[in-house]
């Protein structure tokens, strides 16, 4: 396996601030190291004038057929041996979590969600987020995504079939009987672990490392006291503009305050402070 997986991301013309603010954070990856997959043409030009190879991705405006069509582009990069992480352009890299999380073992890394889908939660007490995770090109990773296509026509929704498909399929987490602590959701609380903790799954012959929360957060986590995340990628509303309001109050603003001034068609450097 190789150490350096392509960094892939999905963005379109309405979150290319959020995704200039991406490409400005102090851990965001080398350009060479990542691949942006625009839904649109002025994406496309966007990322390729940041010095970003970026390829246009067929997209019709429903999120469902979004999931679906992103899960045959990572069977694709795995069927040419090529390991990738895929980061949501709202997690905002403070460093680089490739140093010592998303590695090449095992043969997925994920980090980890709240409390969908609720069912998963309800099992296991908590779940994986596919905001931010690793696949290693191995026929483990391989087997695991063609369940997960399969399941996604029936709910649409990426992240419930991973978690479904890991649990539908005996997955055994490697964990204390007790989570080192929990966090509140929505007034359910999830588990939470200090240090990674591992998925082994005979099924499929697969081993998954599950994040530790505090590692990339999904909401504030006070057991980061020292400010030690590496990756923020706090629940936020989905327009744009107030995505990048909440960033400014939790300090995860990069890019210039006045991004709104700038003209539609500005360049990754006109967003640089």
């Amino acid at each position: 396996m190789t150490d350096a997986p392509l960094i892939v991301t999905f963005c379109n013309r309405d979150y290319i601030p959020v995704l200039a603010n991406f490409l400005a954070a102090p851990g965001a990856p080398r350009p060479a190291a990542m691949r942006i997959y625009g839904l649109d043409p002025e994406t496309v030009a966007f990322a390729q004038g940041a010095g970003l190879v970026a390829e246009s991705f067929e997209w019709r405006g429903q999120l469902r057929g979004l999931w679906e069509a992103r899960i045959g582009l990572f069977q694709a990069l795995l069927a040419k041996g090529r390991s990738f992480v895929h980061s949501d352009v709202d997690a905002v890299w403070l460093r680089n979590p490739l140093t010592e999380w998303l590695t090449a073992e095992p043969d997925m890394s994920f980090s980890q969600g709240t409390i969908h889908p609720p069912q998963v939660h309800a099992a296991t007490g908590f779940v994986l987020c596919c905001g931010l995770f690793r696949m290693n090109a191995s026929q483990a990773s391989a087997d695991f995504l063609d369940r997960v296509a399969a399941d996604i026509q029936k709910t649409g929704d990426d992240q419930t079939s991973v978690n479904r498909v890991l649990l539908e399929a005996g997955t055994v987490w490697e964990r204390t009987s007790k989570p080192d602590y929990r966090l509140q959701m929505q007034g359910k609380h999830f588990s939470c672990w200090k240090h990674p903790i591992e998925g082994v799954c005979a099924e499929l012959g697969l081993r998954v490392k599950l994040i530790p929360h505090s590692v990339v957060q999904r909401i504030h986590d006070p057991i980061d006291t020292a400010g030690r995340a590496y990756v923020k990628h706090l629940l936020a509303p989905k327009n744009a503009a107030e995505k990048l309001d909440q960033f400014q109050e939790d300090e995860l603003l990069f890019i210039r305050p006045d991004w709104r001034e700038l003209p539609r068609q500005a360049s990754f450097d006109d967003f640089r402070r």
